[in-house]
């Protein structure tokens, strides 16, 4: 069809090009992004699928926060004390579900919003860094438990 042959109210309807990617769409997860539309658009773009490296960060930060909180209760325990005093104040008020459900809700929001800005300068970093943090928790869980015994 010819723009001459469109209807009067089709040509002046907005361009939707004009409007910026919505952060999710319905074919999130299941859509066909990938990358940018353009050759060398890399960074400041929402994606629909993430390569399996991204998904294996936000998945190793899922992860290590559930050995996090397995390992503190264990801490707790054996007489132990939280030392996030944030944490510390829901352990208090809403007791052990309530503490589970800060620390992964916490983490598993944190991780979704920086899944999907994935493709923004710095974010990628950002979870590394987050694994990273996990790690030398765990060490510091390990020395603990070292202590301990």
């Amino acid at each position: 069809m010819t723009a001459s042959a469109l209807p009067d109210d089709a040509r002046h309807r907005p361009d939707r090009r004009r409007q910026p990617t919505r952060i999710l769409t319905r074919y999130w997860l299941r859509g066909r992004r990938r990358g940018g539309r353009r050759d060398g658009e890399t960074q400041g773009i929402y994606v629909d699928r993430y390569s399996p490296g991204e998904v294996g960060l936000f998945l190793a930060v899922l992860l290590l926060s559930v050995v996090d909180l397995v390992l503190t209760f264990a801490h707790l325990g054996e007489g132990g004390e939280e030392a996030n005093p944030v944490m510390a104040w829901f352990l208090n008020q809403g007791g052990d579900s309530g503490f589970v459900a800060a620390k992964f809700g916490a983490t598993l929001v944190g991780a979704t919003v920086l899944l999907l800005h994935v493709r923004f300068r710095g974010v990628r970093q950002a979870l590394r860094g987050l694994v990273g943090i996990y790690l030398v928790l765990m060490l510091w869980h390990g020395v603990v438990a070292l202590d301990r015994w």
